[in-house]
C-alpha cells in the first residue's frame, strides 16, 4: 500500500541513485522551469500516484518483480502551474518509481506543446533503466 511517496528532483541524488543510466537530461530540461514550479509538480506527481489514478493520467511504461522489488517507470500527466489548462496541456513527466521505498525518481518532464511524447528509443531505454535499477536495488538487500 502506497501511503505517502516523495519524489526526488536533486540533480546530485538522483545521480547517486541511478547513475549515468537515464536516457534524458533532467538539468536540462528543467532549465525554464522554477523551484515553486518544480515543487508543485512534484505535489501533484505525488497525489496522482498516491491515488492510484489511470490512464491517461498515469501510464506504465515499464515494470519489473526483479527480486520481489515493485519498481516501474511512470508516465504521468500534470497541470502546468503558470497556466489554466489542466494536465492535457500540462506537464508529462516521467519517473522511476519503488514501491517499496515509496520514492519516485524524475528523470524528465516536457511540456506538450513542446513535445507529444517519449521516442521509441527513449521508452526502449527507459523499459532497460527499470530492469538495471530493480537488479542493483536486489542486490543491495542480499
Amino acid at each position: 500500500m502506497i501511503t505517502n511517496i516523495s519524489i526526488i528532483v536533486d540533480f546530485d541524488t538522483i545521480e547517486q541513485a541511478i547513475g549515468k543510466l537515464s536516457p534524458f537530461n533532467l538539468r536540462r530540461d528543467c532549465k525554464s522551469v522554477s523551484s515553486k514550479e518544480l515543487k508543485e509538480i512534484c505535489e501533484e506527481l505525488s497525489d496522482t500516484i498516491y491515488k492510484g489514478n489511470k490512464p491517461p493520467t498515469c501510464t506504465c511504461l515499464h515494470r519489473s518483480r526483479n527480486n520481489g522489488r515493485n519498481i516501474c517507470a511512470l508516465k504521468i500527466r500534470v497541470s502546468d502551474p503558470k497556466s489554466k489548462k489542466g494536465k492535457s496541456g500540462g506537464y508529462r513527466c516521467v519517473i522511476l518509481m519503488d514501491e517499496e521505498k515509496q520514492t519516485g525518481i524524475l528523470l524528465t518532464l516536457f511540456r506538450k506543446v513542446d513535445r507529444q511524447d517519449l521516442t521509441q528509443i527513449e521508452k526502449k531505454n527507459v523499459c532497460k533503466l527499470v530492469e538495471i535499477y530493480a537488479k542493483q536495488q536486489g542486490e543491495e538487500n542480499d
